[in-house]
């Protein structure tokens, strides 16, 4: 038996394979993109900065998307104020099994006191729609401000587009047109979009279809129908005492999903996306003054939180430099 010394070549003995690209082209990263929950979307654009720019671009893209029933130009009307609701939770469940059997069909925007009136303006002017109603928080008759009876909320005016979809303008009596999401019901639908921004305030929860309900607020017969709507579709409503993983000890930190936890929109526990940082117009600022912070508060904890304070529930205070 003899050996030779000499190089063997690599394509003599190895079968031809398929040559892939060093990089994935855009398109390809986009396609990938549509198939992935948030959660994924958020590791994908820690990888590197051109991941990070082909995610923020996606998420735009497909945002517009949604907005376009509703307006002929979404680049335009998000500069006027900002989205939450039914619309954002369906549009933040992609990639999920959570959106399957349900579609939004209405959108609900929020704005500042001071620019209720523009966003009307540019509603009917621009995008042609038709006010249909427009109450002030006075009128306690409307079911919406007996819930807010905290003087979350200003002013509620619905519209109608062209195709007859709602749009629902709702003002917030703070300079920031967030202060209202802090008081909702439950924590499932407390995210929003803004010109720039993408927030789920409790991502652990809302992402696997869990909602906590707000344990201080007195359910009316409008929190419920909504609840209920919400299991029909789903998803798990339950007390923040059943959230798994809600336990924990008074000597440690509280988790964010704790209803003991003082929360802002800018904190850890928000799942933040800044998909368009270079934005060249200049929406309402979120912060301008004050930083919603909140708690929900409650008796009951889920774990032994000696911070749990009954008597006291959602707050508004300074924003912290």
């Amino acid at each position: 038996m003899c050996f030779s010394c000499e190089p063997v070549n690599p394509a003599s003995v190895i079968p031809d394979l398929p040559v892939f690209p060093s990089v994935v082209p855009d398109d390809v990263v986009d396609d990938i993109c549509s198939f992935l929950s948030f959660t994924d979307l958020s590791n994908l654009r820690g990888v590197n900065r051109r991941l990070r720019r082909l995610v923020h671009a996606h998420i735009e893209s497909n945002w517009n998307q949604t907005l376009s029933p509703y307006v002929k130009s979404a680049e335009d009307f998000r500069d006027l104020s900002l989205v939450s609701g039914s619309t954002v939770l369906y549009f933040v469940l992609r990639g999920t099994p959570y959106r399957d059997d349900w579609n939004a069909n209405d959108l609900d925007v929020y704005c500042p006191l001071s620019t209720a009136a523009s966003v009307v303006d540019y509603l009917v002017q621009r995008e042609e729609c038709t006010v249909a109603r427009s109450v002030v928080n006075r009128d306690r008759s409307m079911e919406i401000f007996r819930e807010y009876s905290n003087g979350a909320l200003a002013s509620v005016t619905t519209l109608r587009t062209r195709d007859n979809k709602k749009i629902d303008v709702i003002a917030s009596t703070r300079n920031s047109p967030l202060l209202p999401i802090t008081y909702f019901w439950g924590t499932l639908i407390a995210n929003y979009i803004s010109a720039d921004t993408l927030c789920i305030t409790y991502p652990q929860l809302t992402l696997d279809g869990v909602s906590a309900i707000n344990p201080l607020r007195t359910p009316s017969s409008r929190a419920e129908r909504c609840i209920k709507k919400y299991e029909e579709r789903g998803f798990i409503i339950v007390d923040f005492s059943q959230i798994n993983g809600v336990q924990h000890a008074p000597w440690k930190p509280a988790p964010f999903h704790c209803p003991q936890t003082y929360r802002t929109f800018q904190d850890a526990g928000c799942l933040i996306f800044r998909f368009c940082p270079d934005h060249p117009r200049k929406p309402p600022a979120l912060f301008p003054i004050y930083n919603p912070m909140w708690k929900y508060g409650g008796a009951h904890c889920g774990g032994d939180c000696k911070a749990a304070d009954p008597a006291r529930s959602l707050h508004l205070l300074p924003a912290i430099e």
